[in-house]
């Protein structure tokens, strides 16, 4: 086991020289771990490597084992930032302009409604 998960147990998996991390969550996890999942697919689709989910052969981002949501990510080469000198500082900043750019268009086009400016598309009520 690695002991590197946020609320989660994540093990490194290595195969024919590929490399991925598993992650389980506590069962009632499963709907905020899907929902991070799917925020890492985003991410990495703006640029951002993000260690997205790779889809079971049941079409599925999660397998529940035993009653545990499991994922198994695609693994982020590189090296761990700690933001000890400036220029690791940067470097954490930069990517974090990216990825909230990255999240800031999809959360306006989820929360559309509520915005302020035009709005032809929300429904009844809205």
């Amino acid at each position: 086991m690695h002991n590197g998960g946020m609320n989660s147990a994540t093990w490194f998996v290595s195969e024919g020289g590929e490399r991925w991390v598993a992650k389980a969550v506590a069962p009632g996890s499963r709907r905020s771990f899907m929902g991070g999942l799917e925020v890492a697919a985003h991410v990495e689709a703006a640029g951002v490597p993000a260690g997205t989910p790779v889809v079971t052969r049941h079409g599925s981002v999660v397998a529940d084992v035993d009653g545990v949501p499991l994922g198994l990510l695609n693994w982020v080469a590189g090296n761990g930032l700690l933001g000890r000198s400036p220029d690791e500082q940067r470097l954490i900043g930069a990517t974090l302009a990216r990825v909230h750019a990255a999240l800031s268009e999809r959360l306006r086009s989820r929360f559309r409604c509520w915005l302020p400016g035009p709005v032809s598309c929300c429904g009844p009520g809205g």
